[in-house]
């Protein structure tokens, strides 16, 4: 898809909304204007769609929605295991750190992205060659990106033969992509981008990816449409989500009731993977409110580039300047490792004595 420039004259006045023609409002997945964010009608950034331009609604809409549209495909999840923890991987190790286990890593898609979109690698070996990891080692894609690069990787896919170049690159899973679902974005971008991420999970799955669903929550039609997507799809049974920009403590605890209520809107349990939490109170959160969760950071070994140690408590002091980045990361994955893994199983241990004290409690009191 070449980039949209519809003509200036199919602009409406300012404040004016596209919403009587708009293929959101037509199909009644946007509820019209009481629903728009105020940067509906004025947003003026030309990296976004909008909602006062029909022509450029409808040449996006088409490119989305049309024949070549995406076909639904099974997404094979009861065969992947993931563990509690996942590091991920930026550049700037100069060597191969010697780790002590056989984890699984992950990698970004804006690490394995220029600028363009394009994808920098050709091969498997030559990815793990530039993380400095050993050529055998487990990797998992997390499909976070700017928008920018995101929508340059979806309007040259086809071109640069994008999906299949990503999809031999050796990856155990990979995440949908991750276009931005903001606030303040106006709300014909926030519906497209997000039946954009869903509609890389089936490209992906296409090509032989295990791909995992990015979810966004952000108002209760967005979430009924998740809700639905899920129950049609009873296959999928990992999702991801994005905690890793939810920096106050309001926007984090609205991302957990968005987890919690899909697990008890579902007929079946989810995995949920979190990327981005990295300190101790925040993972220590997500591991006791949900049974299954995979932890995905950048923290540990992003610290140990910049000669940071990671403590049993997950805070990050300052090292001595003879211990190598690589000797940091290995010890700085390990605290991770450690601190999501012995805090699992301390939970765990609390649930089963909770479970066994109470009806030994009722035994007695009925004796």
């Amino acid at each position: 898809m070449r980039k949209a420039r519809a003509p200036a004259q199919t602009r409406l006045g300012f404040g004016l909304l596209a919403c009587p023609v708009c293929p959101y409002g037509v199909s009644g997945r946007c509820e019209g204007e009481h629903t728009a964010t105020p940067e509906s009608f004025s947003w003026g950034d030309p990296t976004v769609i909008g909602c006062t331009d029909p022509a450029r609604q409808t040449l996006y809409y088409a490119d989305l929605h049309g024949s070549s549209a995406t076909q639904r495909k099974k997404a094979h999840h009861s065969a992947l295991v993931l563990p509690i923890f996942i590091p991920q991987v930026p550049t700037g190790l100069s060597q191969i750190p010697d780790f002590k286990a056989n984890y699984l890593f992950s990698v970004s898609l804006s690490t394995i992205l220029d600028s363009n979109g394009r994808v920098k690698y050709r091969s498997a070996e030559a990815l793990r060659r530039a993380l400095k990891l050993p050529l055998t080692a487990r990797l998992g894609l997390i499909g976070t990106a700017i928008d920018h690069t995101i929508e340059q990787l979806w309007q040259t896919a086809k071109e640069q033969d994008a999906w299949r170049k990503i999809a031999v690159l050796g990856f155990e899973f990979s995440t949908s992509l991750t276009y931005s679902v903001w606030e303040k974005h106006p709300r014909f971008d926030q519906i497209i981008n997000q039946e954009k991420n869903f509609a890389t999970h089936d490209i992906l799955l296409g090509y032989g990816l295990t791909s995992i669903p990015f979810l966004f929550f952000h108002d209760d039609r967005d979430y009924e449409e998740i809700v639905s997507w899920l129950q049609a799809r009873q296959d999928v049974t990992k999702v991801a989500v994005l905690s890793q920009f939810q920096h106050s403590k309001r926007s984090f605890e609205q991302l957990l009731r968005g987890m919690h209520s899909l697990e008890h809107d579902l007929s079946r349990q989810i995995h949920f993977l979190v990327v981005g939490a990295a300190s101790a109170a925040r993972i220590g959160k997500i591991l006791n409110d949900f049974a299954k969760v995979t932890i995905v950071t950048h923290q540990p070994i992003f610290k140990a580039i910049y000669g940071r140690r990671t403590v049993n408590n997950l805070r990050h002091l300052k090292a001595d300047i003879h211990i190598t980045k690589e000797q940091l990361a290995v010890n700085n994955v390990e605290q991770y490792w450690h601190y999501c893994s012995s805090r699992r199983r301390s939970i765990r241990a609390k649930k089963d004595s909770k479970q066994l004290f109470i009806p030994l409690f009722h035994s007695a009191e009925s004796n």
